[in-house]
């Protein structure tokens, strides 16, 4: 009895202490299960964290690549821009062209019709005389101003500071003349002449030089250098409007038929209310050789509009007053050739004020120009005539 006793307390010690050992595997078992289980979790975080970064990656490689692009694009759209502004300015300035162009053409249409209808037409009016007329009429306008004429005497100092300012002269060697009559400064081979502030020559003595390639905008600036120097002692005119008239050879020679340049001239043309002052008071050039100024002659006569004047004689009445031996020429200072031509052709008629710098005009006259040929005599023709009342 004692023994079964005591294996009867031992199973039940062993079931009991079964019991109370089975409660932590359980936990353990869980545990592991539940590591297990985080332990898969974790991997799949982990493969997704390197799919993302491989995403990342890749998505950080388009973006540069998007950026190189963009960057690219940007600059072929700013290329694109310049082109876009430079073909715009191109295609304006071809715009303007052709609307010249189309002015032009018009303008050249009425001339064209009215010098066919010009053409060997005789002014039957002039009984006994033989007048063809090759060129178109001039369109003139009922009124024109009347100009008077203002002369600014220089004086030795302001003659010297424009010869060394203006013409570059290092070392003055005199000052000849009156400041009536006119002064001349001179300087080695240099000569500065004035006949007054307006009116000035400039030379260089002895000096013969052969001009290679030129560019008629290289000579254009060069003369307009010069001119804006010269500006700050003349002052701006509101009254005449100066434009460029021709670029050209202005001195040649010709050895064996081979012809040499001596020197470019550049040639303005002025005119007061569109018509053009004519006369040796309105030439008005500069010569050009070896890259410099080496002679001008400059004419730019202060003027005044004293009032308005009708223009009564018309171009067809100034051809017959011609024909009928009225002229203007010895009142302008022209020698008179002689007898009147009785057979013409005339090739050219413009309105023009008339100025003469040497001269003691008060008004500019306004005359009718007419050039041709005079059969009669077998000789080139030139006549003027007023256009309207003379002022004194």
């Amino acid at each position: 009895m004692l023994i079964v006793g005591l294996v009867t307390g031992l199973l039940v010690g062993y079931v009991v202490g079964q019991a109370q050992v089975g409660e932590p595997w359980e936990e353990v078992e869980r545990l592991k299960v539940e590591r297990e289980y985080w332990q898969d979790l974790y991997l799949q975080y982990k493969d997704a964290c390197f799919d993302l970064k491989e995403q990342l990656e890749n998505m950080t490689t388009k973006l540069y690549g998007l950026q190189v692009e963009l960057a690219e694009t940007k600059v072929d759209y700013e290329a694109l821009q310049l082109s876009y502004a430079e073909q715009k300015d191109e295609l304006d300035e071809l715009q303007g062209r052709l609307e010249d162009a189309e002015a032009t053409i018009v303008d050249l249409e009425e001339k064209i019709t009215e010098l066919s209808h010009n053409q060997g037409v005789l002014v039957k009016e002039l009984i006994g005389y033989n007048v063809t007329l090759n060129c178109s009429l001039p369109k003139v306008p009922e009124e024109a101003p009347v100009l008077m004429v203002h002369k600014i005497p220089v004086n030795q100092s302001v003659a010297v500071e424009i010869a060394t300012n203006v013409f570059g002269f290092e070392e003055i060697d005199g000052v000849e003349g009156l400041v009536k009559r006119g002064l001349t400064v001179k300087s080695g081979d240099k000569r500065l002449e004035f006949f007054s502030l307006h009116d000035i020559f400039y030379n260089e003595i002895g000096n013969l030089y052969t001009i290679g390639e030129w560019s008629e905008s290289e000579m254009h600036e060069i003369a307009n250098e010069l001119l804006e120097r010269l500006y700050d002692y003349w002052g701006t005119s509101e009254l005449i409007e100066f434009s460029l008239h021709r670029v050209g050879p202005s001195s040649i020679s010709i050895v064996d038929g081979f012809t040499t340049i001596h020197e470019i001239g550049v040639f303005f043309r002025q005119t007061v209310h569109g018509i053009e002052l004519w006369g040796p008071g309105a030439d008005f050039g500069v010569r050009i050789a070896d890259d410099r100024v080496v002679g001008v002659e400059l004419h730019r006569p202060v003027l005044t509009i004293e009032g308005y004047a009708e223009i009564k004689v018309s171009p067809m009445e100034a051809i017959k007053r011609a024909m009928s031996g009225e002229s203007a020429m010895h009142e302008l200072g022209f020698e008179i050739l002689g007898n009147t031509a009785r057979n013409l052709t005339i090739s050219d008629i413009r309105l023009l004020y008339y100025s003469d710098f040497l001269g003691n005009q008060t008004h500019l006259p306004l005359v009718y120009c007419l050039k041709g040929f005079d059969n009669t005599y077998d000789r080139e023709y030139e006549e003027y005539i007023f256009a309207t009342e003379r002022h004194s």
